[in-house]
């Protein structure tokens, strides 16, 4: 009865290197090797372990993990999705399943402390005007602050609440807002949400929604037309007004498809085609550490990895799609009547429309 125990303690003993505290993570991995299972480049990584460090708790045991092959555990199980796939020079290589997720909790807390770090909404007036500038010589439309969508990030069936993890498809999973900028880069998150919210609620319970208010700056139909937030016009007549601004928005809007989509091809624990095994909190905290990775991959110019066709199908098949806002708050209100915010935003709308067709 004990041998099984046995046995397996043996084949889950970490390897020699992974024991080791080197300054130089795995130098027996070529370059080429260290980005195919990490999606990072060795020296990002080197800089990571140095500021994830004093936020790591030390092992309790003398023969522990040590702290560099933790965060090297969960860079990879980021970057794959599966210890299962990773290939036999991983750092996770003969790693028992418990070790992992203990290594992936503890990471993932110590980047949840420096989130705000990498991922930063321009709070500054000169912030914002660079942002906006960026976008309106890159798609011609001006006042833009960011481009906004949702997506969905898959979890295993939560033991509480779980119903509100069901999205449209049937599945479980966490709704993820995302806002980037022409760069790329992410500069906010809400990974909160469960599967069964609207992209609409996301973003009008998010603070950054409020703050846009108030400031009355200026993406995707799943989302309120309002003076903050300038939304498509579908089924627009070649030749008019209306479809000129419709390509100029489509154009935009694919910051942030193109964004999602690097995300998840250098982070494929964020797939649908992968579920993370943890609670909603922690796979929360999960999305956050992946999106601070990325702003550092993007800031660094690091190549993106290619999906497989199987992936961008699966990620196509099983993506919910929210209906189209404006139709649901109109048959909120009642009576079919439009919200007043919902008329002052087709108003602005239509001024950007009239301002961006009479322009050269």
């Amino acid at each position: 009865m004990c041998l099984p125990r046995i046995v397996k303690i043996v084949t889950c003993r970490p390897t020699r290197d992974l024991m080791k505290e080197n300054s130089e993570p795995l130098p027996d991995l070529s370059d080429d090797e260290f980005m195919q299972i990490f999606h990072l480049k060795r020296n990002i990584v080197k800089e990571l372990i140095e500021e994830l460090r004093p936020l790591i708790p030390n092992p309790r045991r003398s023969d522990g993990v040590p702290l560099t092959a933790k965060i090297l555990i969960t860079l990879a199980f980021y970057a794959s999705g599966s210890i299962q796939t990773l290939v036999s020079k991983s750092p996770v290589h003969n790693v028992s399943q418990a070790t992992v997720s203990r290594a992936v909790k503890q990471v993932t807390e110590a980047f949840d402390q420096i989130y705000h770090k990498y991922v930063k909404w321009p709070t500054q007036r000169s912030e914002r005007l660079l942002i906006k500038a960026k976008f309106c010589n890159k798609f011609k439309i001006p006042g833009v602050l960011g481009c906004i969508d949702g997506t969905h990030v898959a979890i295993l069936k939560p033991s509480y609440n779980s119903q509100l993890y069901n999205n449209v498809k049937g599945s479980q999973s966490i709704n993820v807002m995302i806002v980037c900028d022409s760069d790329l880069n992410i500069l906010c998150t809400n990974s909160s949400s469960p599967g069964s919210t609207h992209d609409s609620i996301v973003w009008e319970n998010n603070i950054l929604c409020k703050e846009l208010n108030q400031l009355h700056d200026e993406g995707d139909c799943a989302y309120p037309l309002r003076r903050t937030m300038m939304t498509p016009i579908l089924n627009t007549r070649e030749g008019t007004p209306e479809h000129a601004y419709y390509l100029l928005h489509a154009a935009a809007h694919s910051t942030i498809e193109r964004c999602i989509s690097d995300l998840k091809s250098r982070f494929r624990c964020l797939l649908l085609a992968r579920s993370l095994h943890y609670s909603p909190a922690v796979a929360s905290k999960i999305v956050k550490a992946c999106c601070i990775l990325h702003n550092i991959a993007n800031e660094a110019n690091s190549p993106v990895p290619e999906m497989t066709l199987e992936e961008i199908r699966t990620e196509k098949l099983r993506t919910p799609q929210d209906v189209c806002l404006n139709e649901l708050e109109m048959a909120l209100e009642g009576n079919g009547s439009p919200s007043r915010a919902l008329l002052e935003g087709e108003e602005f709308r239509q001024a950007l429309i009239n301002r961006l067709w009479m322009e050269p």
